[in-house]
């Protein structure tokens, strides 16, 4: 906003003394810069705060808990979701019959690393990807994350997760679950990623991986889901920003106009 100032005589032939009334007058400037990040905002798409997400309990029943991959089950527009997959490791062999039939993704190997140098060695992991779509920038702001074991033995029972933005030639750690409760009742964990910048208006694919480790009882099923009460079990928070080619040229034209307006006033 800019003041436009206007000198006038008091009412008083005597007392010719000049004051000065000020009034406020919006600038066409200012006028046009707003419109246009109004426009910005208004005709880019900012998605919702769930970019996508598993149920494992929409999937095959026959095959809850030994299922090679899982389909995200809600995909957000501005993204796409990579299917939920094993590594080597991780094998498909989740014990079906129990877990009440909420749901999981899970294996019953007995190969589990023990703790997290031997995991990050190791291809006991599960394994999600979410890309953004044309020129949508994402910022992710966690993972909600189900997790279960049958039963816990030892010092315990932990997932790490961590993410890539160049295909796992590097990777960072996001969170770690520790001390999974036993008992097939799995436990959501919300993993904060906005304290990461590479997480944040980024046009690259973002990849996952939740590695297990920690000392199960022998033979025993865990892995991700079992939640007693229906929801996701995996889950992928955050927004992504979809830039409308048409809105480039409407912020162009008001800059246009605006300095036009500048230049006849000069």
């Amino acid at each position: 906003m800019v003041l436009l100032c206007e000198r006038v005589p008091l009412n008083s032939p005597k007392n010719p003394v000049l004051v000065t009334n000020i009034y406020p007058m919006k600038s066409t400037y200012t006028n046009t810069t707003g419109l246009a990040m109004g426009l910005l905002i208004a005709a880019s798409s900012l998605n919702g705060a769930i970019l996508a997400s598993w149920d494992f309990s929409n999937d095959t029943p026959s095959l809850n808990g030994n299922q090679v991959t899982s389909i995200a089950d809600t995909v957000d527009s501005g993204v796409t979701a990579s299917a939920l997959t094993r590594g080597a490791g991780f094998t498909a062999d989740g014990n079906v019959g129990f877990g009440s039939g909420r749901g999981a993704f899970s294996t019953q190997n007995g190969g589990q690393p023990s703790d997290l140098t031997a995991a990050l060695s190791s291809t006991f992991y599960t394994a999600f990807s979410i890309t953004p779509v044309g020129a949508a920038k994402l910022s992710l702001s966690s993972v909600d994350v189900s997790t279960f074991v049958q039963d816990v033995n030892g010092p315990g029972f932990s997932a790490s997760l961590y993410f890539s933005t160049d295909g796992f030639t590097s990777s960072t750690q996001a969170g770690t679950i520790s001390q999974v409760s036993s008992g097939w009742s799995g436990t959501i964990t919300n993993i904060g990623l906005d304290s990461f910048p590479t997480l944040q208006d980024t046009s690259s694919p973002v990849a996952f991986r939740l590695y297990f480790y920690g000392t199960a009882g022998s033979w025993q099923d865990r892995g991700m889901g079992n939640q007693v009460a229906a929801g996701n079990d995996l889950q992928i928070n955050g927004t992504a920003l979809v830039p409308e080619p048409a809105t480039y040229a409407a912020i162009a034209g008001l800059f246009i106009l605006g300095l036009a307006y500048i230049r006849r006033r000069k």
